[in-house]
């Protein structure tokens, strides 16, 4: 019998992050007050359940108010349901901003699942 390493909980995930310049359905509208999050990852138990953005200034200092906890158990449950991709999943987050986008240097993502949670490294937007 070969000795496997465990399997992670959560597969290394690869995130893309936008600042939002142009915005709406017929790419008309003009706006610097929102940041997009295009997360991919990996969840080989299917039963993520939240997760926590975290969005910094350039002090390295988190930005109010704080860490941001979305519960997503019920959309992934229905998600993990129907679909024939396994435990693939690609998640869009948009997220409104008072006063300059340009004060958000960078952020992290944790992602909780049966097995706990995950955190990605802090990545800086450009």
């Amino acid at each position: 019998m070969t000795k496997h390493e465990p399997r992670r909980h959560l597969d290394e995930q690869s995130f893309r992050y936008n600042r939002r310049h142009d915005a709406d359905a017929d790419g008309s509208l003009r706006s610097g007050s929102q940041i997009e999050v295009q997360i991919v990852g990996y969840d080989n138990v299917r039963t993520v359940s939240r997760m926590t953005f975290t969005l910094y200034d350039a002090r390295d200092a988190a930005l109010a108010p704080g860490p941001i906890k979305v519960d997503l158990a019920p959309d992934f449950r229905r998600y993990f349901e129907t679909t024939a991709v396994g435990g693939a999943f690609a998640l869009r987050a948009v997220f409104p901003v008072t006063g300059k986008v340009s004060d958000i240097v960078s952020l992290e993502v944790e992602t909780a699942n049966s097995a706990g949670p995950t955190r990605s490294a802090r990545v800086r937007l450009p």
